[in-house]
């Protein structure tokens, strides 16, 4: 049996990525429909002091990560930061999501990991 905090919080992961996938296939459409560069969409700041949007998308994807691997008690993975390109960006969401569903099952095989309920 899952414990309840995965149970409540990896689906919820699982559907972030999904959802910033197709953003960002949202903004590489607009971008060749617009003739933008992607690299200018993709290094873009909403305000000075945030991430560029290459940042976001790893910082999402790190937080579900470490969350996932803690919640099922075993060290994170370790992945350079080095996206630039739209399919970089794509190819990281997939990983994260593999990655998540990978943990759930090693926690299904594992009785006494992580017994958070």
């Amino acid at each position: 049996m899952l414990n309840k905090l995965y149970t409540f919080s990896v689906p919820v992961f699982l559907r972030g990525h999904a959802v910033l996938s197709e953003l960002l296939r949202k903004g590489e459409a607009h971008a060749a429909g617009h003739k933008i560069t992607p690299s200018a969409l993709l290094t873009a700041r909403l305000f000075p002091d945030m991430f560029p949007l290459t940042g976001q998308v790893q910082a999402a994807c790190d937080t579900a990560k470490r969350a996932t691997a803690r919640l099922v008690g075993v060290e994170p993975p370790r992945f350079e930061d080095n996206e630039a390109t739209f399919e970089e960006l794509y190819a990281r969401t997939n990983e994260r999501q593999s990655l998540s569903r990978n943990l759930r099952l090693m926690l299904s095989a594992t009785p006494n990991c992580a017994r958070l309920s």
